[in-house]
């Protein structure tokens, strides 16, 4: 198992699951007790109001089907995942902005569900993401990312807990959440789906570690090598440098473009030519 180079493939994927898990965790642990502290309903009514937020769990599928429409659309697999990812870590974000200034409970409770929404949206393409990097080794890469969220469940409702007791503020989780939302969605453009990890590739003692874990490693003992292009020969007169000029027949101008001031003996015999001067 190539430890290095997998977990250096798979550890933008694992930030930025993390940065959902801390988001999912919060609604999980934290969702009834905030209507139930924070407008003073009791366990009956709190508890209706988070069930009707996590009716938007609907968003699960709906992300994984928007990812495999886009992707037999376009074939392009790093379009595919990162627009879906990118779109729900944005529409969580901006979902949970007005609870900061409007209290009304309704709102409120509409705000936290569109955000639900958005947030699960980035489900379906995440787990797409670790087949798609390394297919031989899935279990693995999945498990990978999965200990991002893990991580989350057990920090999340500790630093939430932390905060709501220190400063008895309800709305400052949400505000760290919506922090968490903002760098996951910046990490989703590290991760790079459409570049599959194979173990020879990753092996490869001419690569450096950097380009490795990346897999834009190219050497000819790594499969899918392509040969670097050879470059296009330049006529005379197109590149930079020295350029040589024909000995000027008589009553012509010689001189050529400034800087070209090397020397060549005329076709016919005649004496040497620099700038159109003989010399």
């Amino acid at each position: 198992m190539p430890w290095g180079p997998l977990l250096g493939r798979m550890w933008p994927v694992t930030l930025t699951y993390f940065c959902y898990g801390w988001c999912l965790w919060l609604y999980l642990n934290w969702l009834p007790l905030f209507f139930k502290n924070n407008y003073n309903l009791d366990i009956k009514n709190s508890a209706l109001f988070a069930s009707g937020v996590f009716f938007a769990g609907v968003g699960d599928s709906v992300g994984g089907v928007l990812s495999d429409k886009i992707l037999d659309r376009t074939g392009n697999v790093r379009l595919a995942r990162l627009s879906v990812t990118v779109t729900g870590f944005t529409g969580a974000l901006l979902s949970l902005f007005p609870i900061l200034f409007v209290h009304d409970i309704t709102i409120v409770a509409l705000c936290l569900s569109a955000g639900f929404f958005c947030a699960e949206l980035v489900i379906g393409p995440m787990w797409s993401i670790p087949m798609d990097i390394a297919p031989k080794y899935s279990g693995t890469a999945s498990g990978i990312m999965n200990t991002g969220s893990a991580f989350a469940a057990i920090v999340s409702p500790l630093v939430a807990g932390f905060v709501i007791d220190t400063t008895g503020n309800w709305y400052l989780p949400f505000l760290m959440s919506m922090g968490l939302l903002l760098l996951g969605g910046v990490s989703a453009f590290l991760m790079h789906p459409e570049r599959p990890f194979t173990e020879a590739r990753a092996n490869c003692p001419q690569a450096g570690w950097w380009l490795r874990s990346r897999g834009v490693h190219n050497c000819p003992s790594c499969p899918g090598f392509v040969p670097p292009a050879r470059p296009k020969p330049l006529r005379r007169g197109e590149g930079p440098g020295i350029h040589v000029l024909r000995a000027a027949g008589q009553g012509e101008d010689g001189r050529d473009k400034p800087g070209h001031d090397a020397v060549e003996i005329g076709a016919a015999g005649g004496p040497p030519v620099m700038h159109g001067r003989r010399l």
